[in-house]
């Protein structure tokens, strides 16, 4: 096209940095980003798209603070664009700086898509460690799949006595489905819990809406139900959360050490789990996995617990099977 004195335009690019993109070739990239600035710097500054390509580009090329610095110089930022900068941030394990990202792009009010999460999904599994920050993708992401029906009045159970974990026996897993009318759904489930995720069989839901939130301060009681420790909200806990017009309150919180479920093959240390009811008895859990960092530096320099009070405090939580908050 060169040689025959045509003047490349916004499309042209658009169909060569992809290309540039898939063979690596930075130097060419680089060449079309200054073409880009000299000869098209008008359409550049109205449409994202040219700039949304350069981001991709450099990121599949090995060099994300060049597509950071494009993206931060960009006027106007389609969706297409965060979506570009958070998968780069991804494919470079920089999973904080891609949360980072999302966390910034809600801030200013837009909304994320499928794709984001997917992105978002990358970067946990590319980044050499899960962070807090992945938490928040997996509760996104474990709500979509652990909305189940149940009949209304029937929450989670609250005498544990009637049920056990024991494979063997007459209230094991495979015999959860014979002990009460109510509880036939139990033997007529495909896939058993725990649950296994695995970034290479994500299944996208387009019918779920996003995820809302609402809680305020309530009274509670911590229990030792002996398998996990659960906190019981007495009062209104909010409005909960809300899902595609629905509102589940937040009934109770309970801790697996370690976690009951597992990400690419990983098990954590340890594992929360919202449960939230509808009215009609819908149940609804939202969970958070838990890794142990580094120790706070302000709270380890104080050092006001022994290790003869940590000892105490483990005995009375094994001895202790009921206490108020």
């Amino acid at each position: 096209m060169l040689r025959s004195s045509e003047s490349p335009n916004d499309v042209t690019m658009l169909s060569v940095l992809p290309a540039c993109a898939h063979l690596g070739a930075i130097d060419i990239g680089r060449w079309i980003r200054v073409y880009i600035d000299k000869k098209l710097k008008g359409v550049v500054t109205n449409d994202s798209s040219l700039q949304t390509s350069l981001i991709n580009m450099y990121a599949k090329c090995g060099d994300i603070e060049a597509a950071h610095r494009v993206f931060n110089n960009m006027f106007n930022r389609s969706l297409s664009s965060w979506n570009a900068m958070i998968f780069g941030f991804a494919m470079h394990g920089r999973a904080n700086a891609a949360f980072d990202m999302f966390s910034r792009m809600r801030k200013i009010g837009i909304e994320p898509d499928d794709i984001m999460f997917v992105g978002l999904l990358s970067a946990c599994s590319h980044s050499i460690q899960i962070s807090s920050t992945g938490c928040v993708l997996f509760l996104i992401i474990f709500i979509s799949i652990t909305i189940v029906s149940s009949s209304p009045g029937h929450g989670e159970v609250e005498d544990e006595t009637e049920f056990n974990y024991e494979k063997e026996g007459d209230k094991g897993p495979s015999k959860w489905g014979t002990l009460k009318p109510e509880w036939a759904m139990c033997g007529k489930g495909k896939m058993q819990s725990p649950i296994e995720l695995w970034d290479q069989r994500v299944l996208l839901d387009h019918n779920l809406g996003y995820l809302r939130s609402n809680y305020l301060p309530s009274n509670a009681t911590l229990k030792n139900r002996g398998h996990d420790i659960m906190l019981k909200f007495g009062g209104n806990a909010g409005r909960g959360i809300t899902i595609n017009g629905t509102e589940y309150q937040l009934q109770q919180l309970h801790w697996h050490s370690p976690s009951e479920h597992t990400i690419n093959g990983k098990r954590f240390f340890l594992e929360e789990h919202m449960v939230h009811e509808s009215k009609d008895g819908r149940i609804t859990v939202v969970a958070f996995f838990y890794k142990l960092g580094r120790p706070d530096p302000f709270l380890f320099s104080m050092k006001t617990v022994t290790l003869k009070q940590l000892d105490l405090l483990r005995v009375s939580v094994h001895d202790v099977s009921v206490s108020n908050l």
